[in-house]
């Protein structure tokens, strides 16, 4: 009787993933993948929170600039990927009518008028 064993084994490569600066949104996935698999690392943020997406990335040490919140890569050697965001300088805008015809714009962090606009009225 002959017995066949396979040596065969399937390489293995790690993604590792972080976000700059920590904490300003999560980005997923990260581990451990058989070569040759197609993965997609997405990051998600809280688009009114105090950072936005810098639209770059940094890939295994190169700039990569690209304004999509996901990078596909193939798992053929280990990856670092680094998605990058800067501060939230423009903080959202309430607009509102007023009885007079114009528009006012508020901050709504701190509800201070910051522009009001004379829209004739017809």
């Amino acid at each position: 009787m002959t017995v066949h064993v396979s040596d065969k084994t399937t390489t293995q490569y790690n993604l590792t993933t972080s976000v700059d600066p920590v904490g300003a949104a999560t980005i997923t996935p990260s581990g451990t993948y058989p070569s040759g698999t197609q993965v997609t690392v997405t990051v998600t943020y809280n688009y009114n929170g105090p950072y936005v997406f810098a639209g770059w990335w940094t890939v295994d040490g190169a700039t990569v600039q690209s304004l999509s919140t996901q990078m596909p890569l193939v798992m053929n050697r280990d990856h670092t990927v680094v998605a990058h965001f800067i501060p939230n300088h423009s903080p959202p805008v309430k607009a509102t009518m007023t009885l007079q015809g114009g528009v006012q714009m508020q901050n709504s962090k701190n509800h201070c008028p910051t522009h009001i606009v004379n829209v004739p009225h017809p």
